[in-house]
């Protein structure tokens, strides 16, 4: 199934293992009251920490997509 959202937000990420889980978090945390649907995708200037991790945790149980790239 192709979805369309309303929104997509995009979060430009290195090296923030330590930060990125919060940040995504906040996002999920968003309530729009049914005024929009959102996307979340995260761009990843090719880590060497463990972010790719810490976002493919997130993406498993959140209510919404979060997509790696």
């Amino acid at each position: 199934m192709n979805y369309q959202y309303d929104v997509t937000v995009i979060l430009c990420t290195y090296n923030r293992e330590q930060w990125i889980g919060d940040a995504i978090q906040s996002l999920l945390d968003l309530r729009t009251e049914g005024g929009f649907d959102y996307e979340i995708v995260v761009v990843d200037n090719a880590s060497t920490d463990n972010t790719p991790a810490v976002i493919a945790e997130i993406a498993s149980s959140a209510d919404r997509p979060v997509r790696y790239v």
